[in-house]
């Protein structure tokens, strides 16, 4: 796959989806500012960094690709839909089914620095949806979000999108987002990923949230991840929090498996509480040419209401993905 290096002044920066993009100032059609070339020991560190960040993107960029975590569509610049499909088996309930719509398009005559989105969730959600079963009870509780975002230039290693849109409720409600992301090497062999995000919208007012990744590749077809995740929201007015770990295991082209566990938690008491635990495998298979995705999530939850005794639930997912830019290659391939 085409790595990903960490991205610096003059240097070409590799998307999420496997695009190249020139430089800030090759985009400005600009030559780089005359500046007294740096010394021979901060060349050094500059290219140890770079090669360090590009190893260690190579193996995480691909597991992210082909489970279609939320770090590759919220940092691409292609224009993509997908539409995943879910029959959700609670112990003891009755079966519920639940379809959601997430895309972008990349305008035209803009050179892709301007996209029109529709999402389910303007934050990064606190369990990755992508990840585990959504709740029975938050099944009809979807509200899509339309918004116009951009992506900032000459801001170094940090990519910085700004977006204003429209959520769609009753009443609808204006907002405006101001999302940052950075990938940074953390050794030789961690590779550590930073985001926040802060809203406000009109109506139901501010809220926020920073999420925090460290993966490493544990050998060719193994990959580890820790993910640290905070959110606040004025409409709550309390913080909610998740640790989760993963192991993504690459199995062949077309099927992968991830195990996750994790805790939530949240201080609505002033104290802060463990709400609930949770433990889950997904299964991943391309079923149909190079867009349409199978997916089994087996999944245990020990909830705080009932006295963390375990609850099972099962879902299955059909999860087509559209869209002519897509590294569909790499989608295939996690090794």
């Amino acid at each position: 796959m085409v790595s990903s290096p960490a991205p610096g002044a003059g240097e070409e920066t590799s998307t999420d989806a496997g695009e190249t993009e020139p430089s800030t100032e090759a985009q400005a059609g600009k030559q780089p500012s005359s500046q007294p070339p740096p010394s021979r020991l901060l060349s050094l560190l500059d290219k140890t960094h770079a090669g360090i960040s590009r190893r260690l993107s190579a193996a995480v960029h691909r597991a992210d690709r082909f489970f279609a975590t939320e770090n590759v569509f919220e940092e691409t610049n292609a224009s993509y839909a997908r539409i995943p499909m879910d029959l959700i088996l609670e112990e003891d309930e009755d079966a519920t089914f639940k379809v959601r719509i997430k895309g972008k398009l990349s305008l035209p005559h803009t050179q892709r620095r301007l996209r029109l989105l529709i999402e389910s969730d303007i934050t990064e959600p606190l369990a990755d949806e992508q990840f585990a079963a959504t709740p029975p009870e938050a099944v009809s509780d979807i509200d899509y979000f339309l918004s116009l975002e951009t992506q900032l230039k000459k801001t170094g290693r940090w990519k910085i999108r700004p977006a204003t849109g429209i959520e769609f409720s009753l009443p609808p409600d204006l907002f405006v987002r101001l999302r940052a992301i950075r990938y940074f090497a953390v050794t030789r062999k961690w590779l550590g990923r930073f985001s926040t995000t802060g809203v406000y919208l009109v109506d139901a007012g501010a809220e926020g949230d920073g999420n925090l990744q460290f993966s490493r590749a544990l050998s060719k077809h193994l990959l580890f991840r820790s993910r640290s995740k905070i959110k606040w929201t004025e409409e709550k007015d309390y913080t909610e929090a998740a640790q989760t770990f993963s192991i993504y295991q690459h199995l062949s082209e077309k099927a992968n498996l991830a195990y996750h566990v994790g805790s939530f938690g949240n201080n609505q008491w002033q104290d802060w509480d463990v709400t609930e635990h949770r433990i889950w495998i997904r299964y991943r298979r391309l079923v149909y040419r190079e867009w349409l995705f199978m997916d089994l999530i087996p999944e245990v939850r020990f909830q705080q209401g009932d006295d963390y005794d375990p609850t099972y639930f099962l879902t299955f997912r059909i999860e087509p993905v559209f869209g002519e830019r897509l590294p569909v290659s790499k989608l295939r391939s996690a090794e």
